[in-house]
């Protein structure tokens, strides 16, 4: 059914959907749709007149003179006169309620709106994470002539910015950049005409720890090298003392740090991949794995029937010594799973590795594709140092933590760190399932069985702020079949609990959050004959991505289903495969959290609410430069970034911020995947397309031919969610100073924080479209 059919249609049928005989009228106007159309126009239908409580802001700014307060059932809106009148026509046409498509109609008229609210602005400040000085002293802004004189001999005029005695700031004129860690000496020459010491005139070796370049010219971080100079020490405490009345106290460094440490606390909760920290060398060995709320299926997806975790085998001794050769790298992991006689095996291979074998390439995707079990992972590593897991005090007599020491003990010997990303979607497993067939035999894949390793025991550590489950999950694999709009789809229980069941189905439903089912457990219905398992009420609480997982929930109090699994869990306690619950280690956890914003491997951007609106406002990196820099205009010098190239200033609104203001709790992530042509030359982005935009794969495959054969492709991922309260306690000790210090400071980096609304996870996936086509080597990202 093409749009505007079924606009016209849905015109038709909201205003009358309240009568009581509105099955027949249905009946009569869809009487030329087939059912699977008219299932999905009753879904869309059911969507726009559920009642909606969202706030409807159409000011341009906060004192936007054209708009004004209005009242509706309780909640105050913001619009102009014209606009009051098109939501009173609105109201008229949804029989007097405000409905979501209400909503989602008067949001369409501001889009329609150009001049109103003018382009996205997408120029951002950039910062990285996981980076970031602490202060073991305060500094004074101290302005003054220096002289800086590198290792080379060759000398520069420069100016002091703030100064402590264990280190300072400088500005100073030099054409190219100097490196982290470089030598130079300085010459006080600004002092020496105020006072006779020797200390000024005989220069002081520096050691330079940062650089930053402005309108202003080049700024460097330095640090003192000769620590153990009593006549220095003496100076310039006394200088610094007697002039404190007179200099303020540098709270720069205070501020972006505060700024680092607040963002990858509202990043780390919402990230969707999952981190792994290897030990040991040739090989390296799985040890602990970093969990979320939003990483926490991937993890689920490794367990067996045994409620152990698998994922270890993943990593076995001969797959980590191929891959980890190299210090740094990234690859392809696939896998699925083969349920025979209620157990469960477990397959996985890289893309190097069915690069090597070609005819068991064609088999494991055919095979392995049209499993509901197929999962697509990104893995890179990084070798691990571990300094970068122990952030410096900020605040000045800020102690470390007591538990350093032993910390660093038990992480002694890790070597590797390494991101799991789930990259899977219906898209790329149609690709896989329609470019790869075989009549092998699949019993030729056991190469690729996991179950031929040891299970190495890894500990699951969870995130500082992770909310636990409310009650323990159990894993057992039944049949289960679901029943909604006359439909039944069958499928497989992958895990249960009293209070809820997660299923695998054998196609992709047309479900929302919140539409209530009816399940039947037939294989449990065998065992027993006190409880009846058939049309039990759920409630849908989460969809995955591929459409054929659920989470569901009991609806209810005396639920027939609740019943039964509390009694066979507690007569099975010790037989049934229990998810164990993370455990929480606060200061193991935030070692890890550390290592991981050091090297990041993806750019992450932050979205701020003001005035009603939403706006870019900062982009996150690591360590390592990534080949999605230029295409975010990301300069790490000037700490700034345009989100331009990566969609069009016209289309972000469109694609990025109304869904965000449309997202439902239960729902928390949106996902947008983009595939784009790149000039061969410059690299610029000639075209950009939605995923979803494309009518057909064989447009798509086009689009990505073209690509490629004409210039460069890319295939970016962006995963949205909406951000928590900030963790005020994280972060009371720098705010205090700063208030001390800088009042306004403090209060405007407050609002800010406040302010912070979503969070937005920038992958790229191009290197899946490399191995699909069968690339010797896969680019590093």
């Amino acid at each position: 059914m093409d749009e505007q059919r079924k606009n016209d249609l849905l015109a038709q049928l909201i205003p009358m959907h309240r009568n009581s005989d509105f099955a027949d009228i249905f009946q009569y106007i869809t009487a030329g749709e087939n059912k699977n159309e008219q299932f999905l126009l009753k879904m869309e239908l059911k969507r726009l007149v559920a009642p909606s409580k969202r706030i409807i802001d159409l000011r341009s700014s906060p004192n936007d003179p054209n708009c004004q307060p209005f009242q509706y059932d309780g909640l105050t809106h913001f619009m102009s006169e014209s606009h009051i009148e098109t939501f009173k026509q609105l109201l008229q046409h949804y029989d007097g309620s405000y409905t979501q498509g209400v909503y989602e109609q008067m949001q369409q008229l501001r889009r329609q709106e150009p001049n109103k609210r003018g382009r996205v602005d997408t120029r951002v400040k950039a910062f990285q994470f996981g980076h970031y000085h602490g202060r073991v002293e305060e500094r004074m802004f101290i302005s003054m002539p220096i002289e800086i004189q590198t290792e080379q001999m060759m000398v520069y005029a420069g100016m002091s910015s703030n100064m402590s005695v264990s280190g300072m700031r400088i500005r100073y004129d030099r054409e190219d950049d100097p490196t982290i860690g470089e030598h130079i000496k300085i010459y006080f020459t600004g002092l020496e005409k105020e006072f006779a010491n020797p200390v000024l005139s005989r220069g002081t070796d520096y050691v330079i720890i940062d650089t930053e370049r402005n309108d202003k010219g080049l700024w460097a971080r330095l640090k003192r090298l000769n620590t153990n100079d009593p006549e220095f020490d003496s100076f310039f405490e006394s200088f610094l003392k007697e002039y404190k009345g007179r200099y303020r106290v540098d709270v720069v460094h205070l501020v972006d740090a505060i700024l680092v440490k607040s963002y990858q606390q509202f990043f780390l909760p919402r990230s969707s991949s999952l981190p792994l920290y290897f030990s040991g060398e040739q090989p390296p060995q799985l040890r602990y794995v970093l969990c979320n709320d939003f990483s926490r299926n991937t993890l689920d997806y490794w367990y067996n029937e045994f409620r152990q975790n698998v994922l270890g085998q993943a990593f076995h001794a001969q797959r980590t010594r191929a891959l980890m050769i190299k210090p740094r790298g990234q690859t392809i992991l696939y896998s699925f799973v083969h349920s025979y006689n209620r157990k469960l095996y477990f397959y996985s291979a890289t893309h190097e590795e069915l690069l090597a074998e070609p005819e068991l390439r064609q088999l494991f995707f055919y095979f392995g594709a049209n499993k509901t079990s197929w999962r697509v992972f990104t893995f890179q590593w990084q070798q691990i140092h571990l300094d970068n897991a122990f952030a410096p005090p900020i605040v000045p007599n800020q102690q470390r933590r007591t538990d350093e020491k032993a910390l660093r003990e038990q992480l002694a010997d890790l070597s590797v760190f390494g991101l799991l990303t789930d990259i899977t979607n219906e898209c790329s497993k149609n690709r896989y399932r329609q470019s790869f067939h075989s009549d092998k035999n699949p019993n030729e894949l056991a190469p690729f069985g996991q179950y031929r390793h040891l299970i190495p025991e890894i500990k699951v550590i969870a995130h500082k702020y992770m909310q636990l489950r409310k009650e323990a999950r159990y894993q057992y694999r039944s049949m289960a079949e679901v029943n909604f709009s006359s439909q039944i789809v069958e499928g497989w229980v992958n895990n249960f609990s009293t209070g809820g069941l997660q299923l695998d189905l054998d196609s992709p439903v047309q479900l929302a959050v919140g539409d209530q089912i009816l399940v039947n457990l037939p294989q449990f219905q065998k065992l027993v004959r006190t409880f009846k398992l058939t049309q039990l009420p759920y409630q849908v609480v989460n969809i995955q991505q591929n459409g054929q997982t659920l989470h569901l929930q009991t609806v209810g109090n005396a639920h027939e289903g609740s019943r039964f699994f509390s009694q066979l869990i507690t007569n099975n306690i010790d037989k049934l495969g229990h998810m164990p619950e993370i455990n929480v280690f606060e200061g193991l956890s935030e070692a890890l959290r550390q290592l991981y914003c050091h090297d990041l491997f993806k750019h992450v951007l932050f979205i701020n609410k003001e005035g009603g609106l939403l706006k870019l406002k900062l982009l996150a990196y690591g360590q390592s430069p990534s080949s999605v820099d230029p295409l975010l205009y990301l300069s790490r010098a000037r700490n700034k970034a345009n989100m331009y190239q990566l969609i069009h200033p016209d289309h972000w609104q469109e694609w990025v911020l109304s869904p965000l203001q449309n997202l439902h709790e239960e729902q928390k992530v949106i996902t947008l995947r983009l595939l784009m042509q790149l000039h061969k030359n410059n690299k610029k982005v000639i075209a950009c397309h939605r995923e979803e935009d494309f009518q057909s794969e064989a447009q798509l495959n086009q689009f990505v031919v073209q690509a490629m054969t004409h210039g460069d492709f890319k295939y970016i991922e962006l995963k949205a969610s909406l951000t928590g309260k900030p963790d005020a306690d994280y972060i009371k000790a720098e705010m205090a100073y700063l208030g001390h210090y800088a009042t306004h400071k403090a209060k405007e980096l407050a609002i800010l924080l406040k302010n912070t609304y979503a969070v937005v996870e920038i992958n790229d996936l191009s290197t899946e479209w490399q191995a699909l086509k069968g690339s010797q080597s896969l680019s590093n990202q």
